[in-house]
C-alpha cells in the first residue's frame, strides 16, 4: 500500500502491492509513472496490474523525486534531473526486499525514458520485458505539446503556475483548496475522489512545482535524439504503445519505429484515451483481462471476449468484495413485488433517516445503503442486470461513466492487457493465469530436511460449478435476447472510416442472456475446491531449493520452495556436515574414545594421541544423503581441546616437573608458577574441599 522510504536520501512516496506469501514472487512489476511523478495518481492502475497476475508477483509505483512528498534538491540543477530520477529509481530496486529479484518495468511517458535509461545500467537479464506506455523517448520538443511548452505563450504560463502554487500554499487553507480540486474529481467514487484530490493537493506547492517544471524543460532540452543502438540490442524486450491522438508521442513517430524496426510487432498505435490516462479510464484499460467469464462460452467464439460492462467503481475499495446483498438491505426475498419492496424502503427509511438518529453516527450509512438497494431494485431493468450479475455489474457504483464513452476502445487495448496477461503467464509456467500453476514454501527443520519427511500442502482451485454446469446461469428462469446484439450474436464496431463485426461480447456470441446468474459460483461459472497434496520431502534438500509437482487431481503445478532453518549442533556444506568436539587435555595427550552427536543419533570416535586443537577428524560416509542418490557426505569434527581451570596442589607439582623436564625451546615464553603457599590460596582450597 501506501507508504514513505528514504531513497538516495531522498523521502519518497510509494504505492506497494505485495502477495501474503513473499516467497512465491521471483520477480517483481515496477511503474515508473510520467511527470508530474505522484504514485497516488497510480493506484488504481497497480492494484488492476497487481489483481492481474493473481495476486502472487509484487507491484511497485515509486513516485519521481522530489514530487511527492515535496523535497528540495541540494546543489545544481535546483531541481531533481532525469539522471537523479534514474538513480533514484535504481536505488529502489537495490533495496534488500528488491535486489535479487526479475523485473518487469512499466514506463508511462517521461517515465519510458527514465525506464530506458534504467535497462542500460541494469544486468541484461535482470528485466524480462518492458511495456512502453505513450513513450516520450524522442523529439519531445518538436510535438505539439512540446512546441507550445517552449513557446513564449507556455514559458509564462508556467511561470504564471508557479507563482500560483504560493498563493495555494501559503494563502488558502488546505480544506479549501481541497474543496475546489475536489470539484474536478466529484463524478468519481468518493474512495477515487479523495485519492486523486489529495494527489493533486500534494504537488501544488511551490518545491514540487519547481521539481516538475524544472523536469520539463530538462525533458525538451535532452530527450531528442532516439537511443537505436540501445533499442537495436533490447527492442525484443519492449512493448509500444502509442496513443491515436497523442500531443506528446504522436502516431508519426509510431510511424517512424515501424519504419525503422520492420520486424518487430510490438510497436502499436492503438491507445485510444488521453495521454493522462490516470482517471477513470484507467480501470478499463486494465480490467479487460480480469472480467470473469459470466456463461459457457459459445462455439462461435474464437477468442477471449470480455464482457462490456464498465465499471464505476472497479475496486475503489476492498469493501466492494463485500458488498451486501441488496435484498437483504431490504428485508425482501427475491422474488419480492414492486409494492413489497417500496413498503419495506420506506419502513427502513424511516427508521434509520439520519434526522431521526442524529446520535447514532452509523445511520447515515445504513440509510445510504438503503437508498442504493432501493435505487436498483425500484428499476426493472437494474433489477434484472442485478439478478443476473449481481455485484458483479460495477455499474452499480457511483459516477457517470458509460460504456458507449469508451466505444471501439475494448478491442483496441484489449491487445495490451492480452499481451501482459501472456508475459505472466509465460513467467507462471504457460497457460492461463491463476488456473495452471501456484507457488507454495514448505518449512522445515534442519533434521526434516537431512532425513527427509512428509509434508502435506493445501492449495485451492477452480472446478466447474455443478449447480449450472458451468454455464453461470440459473437455468429455472431461462434465458433472454441479448440486449447488446438484440440476438444476432454480433455487434458492430467503429474504428475510425472502417466498421467491422465482432463476436458480441455481452452474450459472447449466443445471441442471449440467462435472466439470473446463478447463486452458487455467482455467475463465474466456477467454484474453489481446496484440498491437500501429501508431498514426499526427500532426503537432503537445501534451503532455496525448488521443484515442481503436479495435482493428480487438479492437473495444476505447484512450485515448492523449501526454506530449512539452522541447527544449533550441526552446520552444513552441501552433503557434508560439521560440528564441534570438546576434547580434555588427557584424552589429546594419550589419545582415547569419544561419545559426539551425529545425524542418526550418538556415536564412539577413536581421538588419535597428540591431537591439536582446531585440528579436523573426518567421519566418512556420516553427513548427509546426496539428492541424486550417490551414497552419503561426510561429518567432520572440529576438535577443541579443553584445559582445566583448577588444579590441585598435587596436579599442579606434577605438570611443573612436566615442564621443567622440557627443552626451554620448545616453550616460547615463560610460564608463570602458581604458589599454593599463600594463605589465599589456602582458603580457596578449603573452600572448594580440596
Amino acid at each position: 500500500m501506501s507508504r514513505r522510504i528514504l531513497l538516495n536520501g531522498i523521502d519518497t512516496g510509494v504505492i506497494e502491492f505485495s502477495p501474503r506469501n513473499t516467497d512465491s514472487s521471483d520477480y517483481k512489476i515496477v511503474i515508473i509513472p510520467g511527470n508530474p511523478g505522484n504514485a497516488e495518481y497510480l493506484y488504481e492502475f497497480a492494484y488492476h496490474i497487481f489483481t492481474l497476475t493473481q495476486r502472487v508477483n509484487a507491484v511497485s509505483v515509486i513516485s519521481h523525486a522530489g514530487h511527492s512528498p515535496p523535497v528540495v534538491k541540494q546543489g545544481e540543477p535546483p531541481y531533481f534531473s532525469l539522471k537523479d530520477q534514474t538513480d533514484h529509481k535504481l536505488a529502489y530496486l537495490e533495496l534488500d526486499s528488491h535486489k535479487n529479484s526479475k523485473i518487469i518495468l512499466i514506463g508511462h511517458s517521461m517515465g519510458c525514458y527514465v525506464t530506458q535509461e534504467m535497462m542500460k545500467i541494469l544486468p541484461p537479464d535482470r528485466v524480462i520485458k518492458s511495456f512502453f506506455l505513450f513513450p516520450t523517448i524522442e523529439r519531445m520538443r518538436l510535438t505539439p505539446k512540446g512546441a507550445f511548452f517552449i513557446s513564449r505563450t507556455g514559458r509564462f504560463c508556467h511561470r504564471l503556475l508557479y507563482y500560483m502554487t504560493y498563493f495555494f500554499h501559503y494563502c488558502l487553507p488546505r480544506r479549501f483548496l481541497s474543496a475546489i480540486i475536489g470539484l474536478k474529481y466529484r463524478s468519481l467514487s468518493a474512495q477515487r475522489s479523495k485519492i486523486l484530490t489529495n494527489s493533486t493537493v500534494s504537488i501544488l506547492n511551490p518545491t514540487s512545482m519547481s521539481n516538475i517544471l524544472g523536469l520539463s524543460t530538462e525533458e525538451m532540452e535532452l530527450i531528442y535524439r532516439r537511443d537505436n543502438e540501445f533499442l537495436r540490442e533490447n527492442i525484443s524486450k519492449i512493448v509500444f504503445y502509442y496513443g491515436r491522438s497523442d500531443g506528446w508521442a504522436p502516431l508519426t513517430f509510431q510511424a517512424d519505429m515501424v519504419r525503422d524496426y520492420p520486424d518487430n510487432n510490438n510497436i502499436h498505435g492503438r491507445l485510444v484515451m488521453s495521454h493522462i490516462f490516470r482517471y477513470s479510464r484507467i480501470l478499463y484499460l486494465t480490467s479487460l483481462s480480469l472480467r470473469p467469464n459470466l456463461y459457457k462460452v459459445h462455439p462461435r467464439v474464437t477468442s477471449p471476449i470480455v464482457t462490456p460492462s464498465l465499471t464505476r467503481t472497479l475496486f475503489t475499495s476492498p469493501a466492494l468484495l463485500a458488498k451486501r446483498d441488496y435484498y437483504e438491505v431490504l428485508g425482501v426475498g427475491r422474488s419480492a413485488s414492486d409494492s413489497e419492496i417500496k413498503k419495506a424502503y420506506f419502513n427502513l427509511a424511516k427508521k434509520f433517516h439520519p434526522d431521526k438518529n442524529t446520535k447514532d453516527p452509523r445511520a447515515k450509512e445504513k440509510f445510504i445503503e438503503i437508498s442504493n438497494a432501493y435505487e436498483i431494485l425500484s428499476d426493472k431493468d437494474k433489477r434484472q442486470q442485478y439478478d443476473l450479475m449481481g455485484h458483479q455489474d460495477h455499474s452499480f457504483g457511483s459516477g457517470g461513466f458509460r460504456y458507449q464513452d469508451f466505444h471501439g476502445a475494448e478491442q483496441q487495448f484489449h491487445s495490451f492487457t492480452q499481451e501482459f496477461e501472456d508475459i505472466i503467464s509465460q513467467f507462471m509456467g504457460g497457460g492461463s493465469m491463476g488456473s495452471s500453476q501456484i507457488s507454495y514454501t514448505i518449512a522445515l527443520t534442519f533434521m526434516e530436511a537431512v532425513q527427509g519427511c512428509t509434508k502435506q500442502v493445501p492449495h485451492s482451485f477452480q472446478v466447474q460449478c455443478e449447480t449450472c454446469e458451468g454455464h453461470g446461469a440459473d437455468n429455472s428462469y431461462g434465458y433472454t435476447t441479448c440486449r447488446f446484439c438484440k440476438g444476432s450474436g454480433v455487434r458492430g464496431i467503429q474504428l475510425g472510416p472502417i466498421r467491422i463485426q465482432e463476436t458480441c461480447d455481452g452474450c459472447r456470441g449466443a445471441g442471449k442472456m440467462p435472466k439470473r446468474m446463478c447463486l452458487d459460483c455467482k455467475g463465474t461459472g466456477s467454484v474453489k475446491e481446496r484440498r491437500e497434496l501429501s508431498i514426499r520431502v526427500p532426503a537432503g534438500v537445501v534451503h532455496g531449493q525448488s521443484t515442481m509437482v503436479t495435482d493428480p487431481v487438479s492437473g495444476m503445478k505447484i512450485i515448492l520452495s523449501f526454506s530449512v532453518h539452522e541447527s544449533r549442533d550441526f552446520r552444513r556444506d552441501g552433503d557434508d556436515i560439521h560440528s564441534d568436539v570438546f576434547v580434555h587435555m588427557v584424552q589429546a595427550v594419550f589419545g582415547g574414545n569419544i561419545r559426539v552427536l551425529g545425524l542418526n543419533g550418538m556415536m564412539d570416535v577413536a581421538v588419535p594421541a597428540g591431537i591439536q586443537s582446531h585440528h579436523k577428524i573426518r567421519l566418512t560416509g556420516r553427513g548427509i544423503p546426496r539428492i541424486n542418490g550417490t551414497g552419503l557426505g561426510d561429518h567432520y569434527l572440529h576438535v577443541k581441546i579443553t584445559i582445566p581451570k583448577d588444579l590441585t596442589e598435587d596436579q599442579h607439582q606434577y605438570l611443573l616437573n612436566f615442564a621443567k623436564s622440557l627443552d626451554p625451546e620448545d616453550i616460547h615464553g615463560e610460564y608463570k608458577e602458581h604458589d599454593y603457599s599463600s594463605i589465599f590460596a589456602k582458603l580457596k582450597r578449603k573452600v572448594k574441599g580440596k
